[in-house]
């Protein structure tokens, strides 16, 4: 790795600092969510294609057989997180989009009876390479930090990798989720980090956290110091840390190239709540069927850190949690920063999904562009954010894709500091989509 302790520590270009609000969470312990009714499982839960489902309404099934199989090289296998029947098979509305998606809705027997798939794989020094892919394809393990992207595709790497690197920074404000599995699952992201080392032929690990995180630092640093080849790197806090590009910058001194990927640089990238599901998934045979999710904000009656089964609705969530105070309240999933609006709580919690936050309503008038700069100052990428909303009103989208817009990681320093209050990152995304669209 070419960046010195001192450039790891202090980063990258741009960035913010805003307000984190971790301790209406922090340092509450993971609590297991009480076992929904019924869980809507959607089959789209993850980059790529779909999930096909395997099973037939009113078929009976237990918890951990898997009920949709991966459909193309870039998909994930879904497993139900609840014993019980299946009652539908139906389009539902889906978290992220709003729109209706194919889904496995499943009545809880409320006995969670284990499938007789969910059993440990053996030793991890007497599993090879391919056969620890195989378990986190067969299991439905993707990125548990936002984007979904299917695990055993990341290791399956066609490029030599020499660093396996775990994002422990969580720098979105008021989220925890992350900060808490270090604390009460660390042996597992640790063994989860060692498969995924092994698997992809990497020789060194690193678990990177923020030093707002000083007890999961110094609990990781005991727990891994007699591991030669796994290192906890601290970093100073700041947003977005925890997006793959500026960690690898961080960690590696190294630049992943324009539309490139970690694997160019020789890095794979995951979030530690990744690398628990896969001790998980080799130490017990438990597929991705539940994960900790962050329940927060100022206008969140009881907030905390849950294991929560995947399908449960995010209203149930709230319910449980005191619901929200007052009006004016805006739900998203997520952070503040990167997290999606919720109007319809009636939607189902997902395998990505890592946190529901009750925020305070904030409208904001937009008004010219005054060309101060500032976005370009905090833009991690170093980009030229103002450029895009000029872009994206005249649908200059050709000027946008001059401007490298494809290249920006949708993180919201740039929309966060604006003096206009532009909604430039919705700006963004109408451009790269009617790039994508070829327009």
């Amino acid at each position: 790795m070419n960046a010195n302790r001192e450039e790891r520590y202090e980063g990258y270009y741009g960035g913010i600092h805003p307000i984190e609000y971790k301790e209406l969470s922090d340092s509450i312990s993971v609590v297991r969510f009480p076992d929904p009714l019924n869980v809507v499982i959607p089959m789209s839960q993850h980059a790529g294609a779909p999930a096909e489902p395997i099973v037939e309404v009113g078929q009976q099934v237990k918890m951990g057989q898997k009920i949709a199989a991966a459909k193309g090289p870039i998909s994930s296998a879904i497993h139900a997180s609840v014993s019980g029947t299946v009652v539908a098979i139906e389009p539902r509305l889906h978290t992220v989009s709003g729109l209706e998606t194919l889904a496995i809705v499943i009545q809880s027997d409320g006995k969670n009876t284990l499938d007789e798939s969910v059993k440990p794989a053996g030793e991890l020094d007497n599993l090879s390479p391919d056969e620890i892919i195989e378990i986190v394809r067969e299991k439905g393990i993707v990125g548990m930090g936002g984007a979904g992207f299917p695990t055993a595709v990341k290791l399956k790497s066609p490029k030599p990798i020499e660093l396996v690197l775990l994002n422990g920074c969580e720098c979105e404000p008021i989220l925890t989720a992350d900060h808490q599995v270090l604390l009460d699952y660390a042996d597992d992201v640790i063994y989860g980090l060692k498969a995924m080392m092994k698997a992809s032929g990497a020789p060194k690990g690193v678990i990177a956290i923020e030093d707002n995180k000083q007890d999961a630092v110094e609990l990781l640093q005991a727990k891994t110091a007699d591991i030669e080849n796994i290192e906890i790197v601290v970093a100073k806090t700041k947003y977005p840390q925890g997006a793959e590009k500026m960690l690898i910058k961080r960690v590696m001194g190294k630049q992943v190239p324009s539309g490139g990927l970690p694997m160019d640089v020789g890095a794979i990238v995951c979030n530690v709540s990744t690398a628990k599901a896969i001790s998980d998934a080799i130490q017990i045979g438990m597929p991705l069927i539940e994960r900790v999710v962050t329940v927060s904000g100022e206008r969140m009656n009881k907030p905390g850190n849950y294991l929560v089964k995947v399908g449960t609705s995010v209203k149930d969530i709230i319910s449980h949690c005191g619901d929200v105070k007052g009006d004016d309240v805006t739900v998203k999933i997520g952070g503040p920063m990167m997290g999606f609006k919720v109007e319809n709580l009636n939607v189902p919690m997902l395998k990505c999904s890592n946190g529901i936050i009750a925020i305070e309503t904030i409208v904001k008038e937009a008004v010219e562009c005054i060309k101060c700069g500032r976005c370009a100052d905090v833009c991690p990428m170093e980009l030229r954010p103002l450029y895009y909303t000029k872009y994206a009103l005249s649908e200059d989208w050709e000027g946008m894709k001059t401007q490298n817009v494809m290249d920006c990681i949708e993180c919201g320093c740039c929309e966060y500091i604006c003096s206009s209050k532009i909604p430039i990152v919705e700006r963004i995304k109408i451009g790269k989509t009617a790039i994508r669209e070829g327009k």
